[in-house]
């Protein structure tokens, strides 16, 4: 099943304390998580509003995995201002941009990040 950020949200909502809000921007457009692991810090981010898919961006290279699509290499690229909002404070800023295609593919990122060791 295709995955949106309005639905994200309420998967994130249903497994804390596994993934907490790290921030949001001024409008609660773009929303930051920290995965709650015992690895190093594991931020992400996506515009809670788009129902067109789950574009997301994440301070850690995410694994070659199904339901994992378009990810691309940002560090050299120009970020928003809202985006740079939302990842303040975190050591490691947006790295890459990719699209979650479904729910399983969302569980299978956070956990991996969770068990990474």
């Amino acid at each position: 099943m295709k995955i949106n950020g309005t639905e994200a949200i309420n998967i994130l909502n249903k497994i804390e304390p596994r993934v907490k809000l790290y921030k949001q921007d001024r409008t609660d457009k773009l929303r930051s998580f920290k995965i709650m692991a015992k690895t190093k810090n594991t931020v992400f981010a996506f515009d809670t509003k788009t129902t067109t898919g789950l574009f997301v961006w994440i301070n850690r290279e995410p694994p070659k995995m199904p339901g994992l699509t378009d990810i691309e290499d940002i560090k050299a690229k120009s970020k928003s201002t809202a985006l740079d909002r939302v990842f303040e404070g975190c050591p490691i800023k947006a790295r890459y941009k990719l699209t979650i295609e479904n729910e399983d593919a969302f569980f299978d990122l956070i956990s991996y990040f969770e068990n990474l060791g």
